[in-house]
Formats: structure tokens, C-alpha cells, sequence
């Protein structure tokens, strides 16, 4: 359920200006950020829910004009009706995909430049909220595919950068 992330839907999250995969890529390889995070969250939009998908980058400098702060953003719309059915698992497979999604664009990220990003999984630790009961199962995803994960309330590329793009 990942995204195709070499199609041109991505966009600058500062500017709004759309983006290719082969520019990001090209920014990958050429900056070598020092720190990348990967996130995903959805939110219901009328009859479909918004995927976005965000890759955030940074690089120290000495200088100011050195420094990195980048973040671009990949949308995409999956009908409602694909999160509906009777057994009420509508969260937990939405949750999933979004995982998947997150766990795709790594692998992409790592398969062709060799960085590690850091997955931000948008669940809370606690079983209060109704996504902590999933928190340990997608954490464990994350952590089999090989990539270090944060969940609430450190998933701040999840939880603030793909949410505020998601809606």
C-alpha cells in the first residue's frame, strides 16, 4: 500500500513548489545531510483520506547560509471505503498503510543513497489513545525493516509535518 515515490506528486513543504524524486535524490546525494526522518499521517477529506508522506532533512553548517532545513512532502488519496468494514479494524489497517508508507520511502531512500532515515510512526505509547494499542506491533515493523522508529510524542515529522499536510 506504499506510495509510488518516483512519480512527480511531491512538493517543497516550504515553498509549495512541486518536485521531482530525481531533484530530492539529487539533493540527497550531493548535500549528505547529517540527520533524515521519514513520516506518514492521513486524515478523512470528504470521501477519500490524504496520505502525506514526508521526508525532512537537515545538515549543520558553521554558518547559517551552510545550514539544511528542508522538508518535502508526497500526497496521495485513498477512497473511504477501503477503511470501512464490519469488524471495526478501519484504524488499524489505515495505521498500517501508513507504517507502509513510511517503510517504502526509507527503503527507497537507503536502496539508492545508502542514508538511514529515522521512521516517525504517528501512534501514542500510551493504551489510552485508541492507536496505542498498536504502538508495539508497528514499532517492531519499523525496527524488523531495519530502521531506528519514534512514536509519540517524538514522532514530530508524523504527527506535525505530514499532519498539517495531510488535511
Amino acid at each position: 500500500m506504499g506510495g509510488d515515490y518516483k512519480d512527480g506528486s511531491w512538493f517543497s513543504g516550504g515553498t509549495g513548489t512541486p518536485t521531482q524524486w530525481s531533484e530530492i535524490l539529487e539533493l540527497l546525494r550531493t548535500e549528505n545531510p547529517d540527520q533524515l526522518w521519514v513520516g506518514t499521517d492521513s486524515h478523512l477529506k470528504q470521501q477519500d483520506f490524504i496520505f502525506a508522506t514526508v521526508l525532512v532533512l537537515t545538515k549543520e553548517g558553521a554558518t547559517q547560509s551552510e545550514r539544511l532545513r528542508l522538508y518535502f512532502v508526497h500526497r496521495t488519496r485513498v477512497p473511504l471505503k477501503h477503511y470501512k468494514d464490519h469488524l471495526g479494524s478501519g484504524l488499524r489497517r489505515r495505521l498500517v498503510d501508513e507504517v507502509q508508507r513510511s517503510v517504502d520511502l526509507a527503503l527507497l531512500i537507503q536502496s539508492e543513497t545508502a542514508l538511514e532515515p529515522i521512521v516517525h510512526v504517528d501512534v501514542n505509547a500510551s493504551e489510552v489513545h485508541k492507536s496505542g494499542r498498536y504502538a508495539k506491533q508497528l514499532s517492531n515493523y519499523v525496527k524488523g525493516c531495519g530502521f531506528d522508529v519514534e512514536i509519540k510524542p517524538n514522532a514530530w515529522a508524523s504527527s506535525g509535518v505530514a499532519d498539517k499536510h495531510s488535511k
